[in-house]
C-alpha cells in the first residue's frame, strides 16, 4: 500500500471516530461473548490483575471485566479518540472502586505505549482491522506484545467482516474517498456506516493472515484462536499469546 494511500485511510478513521463518537458509542454498549472465554483464564488465578487496553474506545470490555473478575484489578485504556475516551471515563467512574487511567492517544505512536510498565493482560479488541498497512499490523502488535508482563496474555481480535454477506452490501467504492478504483487490495473495504454517509477503512484478517502476522512480530506463545460474536457467532476471530515466566525473567509488573 502506497503512502498516499495509507495517508488517506488514516485520516478517514480518525474522521470518523472524531466526528462520530458518541453515536458510535451508543451502539456498542453490550459485551462481546468471546471476552467471557478469554476472562475465565483469570478465574480464582490471581489476586491481582492488571489490564492494558489498546483501542480502548467506550471501555465497554471494563464493564465485562467487571461483571467477571473476582480478584482486584487495575486498568489502563488508550483510545485516539477523544471522544471515545471521555464516554470511557463516564463508565469507569460509574464502577466505582476500580482504579483506573485512560489515555487519548495515537496507537501509530510508539510513545503512546508505556516504557516501564508491563500488564497481566493486555488486549487488541476491535483495532487490527482499522490498520491500513502490513507493516502497520506488524508494528501495532509488536508494540502490544512488549507490554505483556512474564506469565501475562495479549489478547487480539480481528473482525471476520469479508465472511458476512451483509456487511459486504455497505461497502462503497475508493473513489469515494478521492483514491483510484484499484487502491485497495481484495481485503481492504470501505463501509458506510450510519444514514450519514459516514465511511470507516475496514480490513478483513483471515486465519492465514493472522497467523503470519503473529509469527512476524511477537516471541510471545500462541496459547488458543477460537471464533466468536456476532451473527452466526463467529464475527470476530480471537488470537490468545502467553508471556512464559522464563521468558522474562526479571520484568516486574506494572
Amino acid at each position: 500500500m502506497d503512502s498516499a494511500t495509507l495517508a488517506v485511510l488514516l485520516e478517514l478513521n480518525r474522521r470518523f471516530y472524531g466526528e462520530h463518537a458518541l453515536e458510535f458509542s451508543a451502539t456498542r454498549q453490550q459485551p462481546w461473548q468471546g471476552w467471557r472465554h478469554l476472562l475465565q483464564r483469570f478465574e480464582g488465578e490471581r489476586a491481582e490483575l492488571s489490564i492494558l487496553d489498546l483501542g480502548c474506545g467506550n471501555a465497554r470490555f471494563a464493564s465485562a471485566c467487571d461483571r467477571q473478575l473476582v480478584c482486584a484489578w487495575r486498568y489502563l485504556g488508550i483510545d485516539g479518540s477523544k471522544g471515545l475516551i471521555e464516554e470511557a471515563r463516564g463508565r469507569l467512574e460509574n464502577l466505582g472502586s476500580v482504579g483506573f487511567e485512560l489515555k487519548a492517544a495515537d496507537l501509530f505512536e510508539s510513545k503512546t505505549f508505556p516504557a516501564r510498565s508491563r500488564f497481566d493482560l493486555v488486549t487488541l479488541f476491535g483495532v487490527m482491522h482499522h490498520v491500513p498497512g502490513k507493516e502497520r499490523r506488524e508494528e501495532l502488535l509488536s508494540r502490544a506484545a512488549a507490554c505483556v508482563a512474564p506469565d501475562g496474555l495479549l489478547a487480539v481480535s480481528f473482525w471476520q467482516l469479508g465472511d458476512s454477506p451483509q456487511l459486504m452490501e455497505r461497502t462503497v467504492k475508493p473513489t469515494a474517498v478521492g483514491l483510484e478504483a484499484g487502491a485497495l487490495s481484495a481485503q481492504d473495504h470501505l463501509l458506510s456506516w450510519g444514514d450519514g454517509g459516514a465511511v470507516r477503512y475496514c480490513r478483513h484478517c483471515d486465519l492465514e493472515e493472522a497467523a503470519g502476522l503473529v509469527a512476524a512480530t511477537t516471541a510471545l506463545t500462541s496459547l488458543e484462536t477460537y471464533r466468536a460474536d456476532g451473527r452466526g457467532g463467529g464475527m470476530n476471530l480471537y488470537w490468545l499469546l502467553a508471556n512464559p515466566p522464563a521468558a522474562a525473567a526479571g520484568v516486574g509488573r506494572s
